[in-house]
């Protein structure tokens, strides 16, 4: 590997650890490419469809549910560079808050083909996302005083405040990100992705219209192989959203099966750390296991939340499947 490469892995390797994050819904990131940068839409050989499924439980009765669904595909210029389009799905839903969130994305990428020999390739990917979100809020609460009407209480009548309040925005969110393939299966890929450019407002619950801070996200990915059939895969990712910061690092181990030069079996570990609340720090550990083949990706991973002031009943479960249309790199 050449020193050029790298430099190039040091200076993300600094950028990751130096921006700030925030509103990241799977700890798996790696395998949620098109909510990690627009600028990995259509990094594949062809169209490839991704399913992410996350279940976060904060106690009795508080639980996360997060889904998406995206499907994106390269289209091959004649000077050997790509156009990749892709499309996303998203939705959130928080049981603790009755908040639920549904974005809709398109992503257009450009990517140049920097240097390309029969053993390493280097290229440069610059993407551009446009979204629309739909926010909303239920807020038919219920209060342990709420009047029967015949001078009684109910804990169970509604109050009869607005049942339902929402707000919509447009999105436009950018990225670049580099990515190294050398031999015996060594690759590089890292990235810088700015999102809420445009800096839209929201207002729920009749309440002043608020500013959507800027979301900076630093991320990358190594793969070091040990031997023909073994190779470590090194993580780390970084959001910065306001005043809060959110830092992910981890790493696989791929198992790849004799004669099957595609397929691998992967253990995995990740760990988060967020930084908004000194008082109430908390982390997590991600396990993960999965498989890896050019066509078929599929992992299960189980969460385990920790804060200082030690809270129970915190855990996560999270799955992703991901297609690709085609057998070949």
């Amino acid at each position: 590997m050449r020193s050029s490469t790298y430099l190039s892995l040091l200076f993300f390797l600094f950028l990751t650890y130096s921006a700030l994050g925030q509103d990241y819904y799977f700890n798996q990131f790696d395998r949620v490419p098109n909510l990690l940068n627009p600028s990995l839409a259509g990094n594949t050989c062809g169209g490839q469809l991704l399913i992410n499924y996350r279940h976060a439980n904060f106690g009795v009765g508080t639980f996360n549910e997060s889904f998406q669904i995206a499907y994106d595909m390269p289209f091959e210029l004649k000077n050997g560079d790509k156009i990749g389009l892709g499309a996303m799905y998203f939705y959130d839903e928080s049981k603790s808050t009755s908040l639920e969130r549904i974005e809709q994305k398109i992503n257009a990428v450009y990517r140049k083909v920097l240097f390309k020999t029969s053993q390493n390739s280097h290229y440069l990917n610059l993407g551009i996302q446009l979204g629309f979100t739909d926010q909303y809020i239920e807020s038919n609460f219920q209060w342990g005083t709420q009047h029967n009407g015949n001078g009684g209480v109910n804990t169970q009548l509604p109050s009869l405040e607005p049942e339902l309040n929402s707000d919509k925005y447009f999105d436009l969110s950018s990225g670049f990100s580099y990515l190294f393939e050398g031999a015996n299966r060594t690759r590089i890929e890292g990235g810088i992705a700015v999102y809420h450019i445009n800096q839209p407002t929201i207002s729920l619950l009749m309440t002043q219209e608020d500013l959507i801070n800027l979301r900076m996200v630093s991320h990358i990915t190594v793969d070091i192989p040990f031997t023909s059939s073994l190779v470590f895969r090194v993580k780390s990712m970084n959001n910065a959203q306001g005043p809060a910061s959110v830092f992910y690092a981890g790493g696989d181990l791929l198992f790849y099966l004799p004669q099957k030069e595609d397929q691998a079996f992967l253990v995995g570990w990740n760990g988060q750390f967020v930084f908004d609340n000194p008082e109430d720090q908390l982390t997590a550990s991600h396990i993960s296991i999965g498989f890896q083949a050019r066509v078929l990706n599929i992992y299960v991973g189980i969460e385990k939340f920790h804060y200082l002031n030690f809270r129970k009943g915190m855990n996560a479960i999270e799955a992703g499947l991901r297609y690709r249309f085609c057998k070949k790199v």
